[in-house]
């Protein structure tokens, strides 16, 4: 069953609901080694890591996986 009519199915919701968590894990990977910082406060963080960041790899994972 589809998720809309037309749209995206189940399963391609799935995959790109996962791309923002799977990129915001990894940016917390890269900041607790200590190869990236973000030395500014933000509103929206996650253990020093703004939540853009996960976008940020979310954009391109996406693409990726509807090629």
């Amino acid at each position: 069953m589809g998720f809309a009519p037309g749209w995206e199915t189940s399963r391609e919701v799935a995959v790109v609901a996962v791309c923002p968590v799977l990129g915001l894990a990894f940016e917390l990977v890269k900041v607790r080694a200590g190869s990236r910082s973000y030395p500014e406060p933000g509103l929206t963080e996650v253990a020093g890591v703004p939540l853009y960041g996960g976008g940020m790899y979310a954009a391109v994972d996406s693409c990726v996986c509807r090629s």
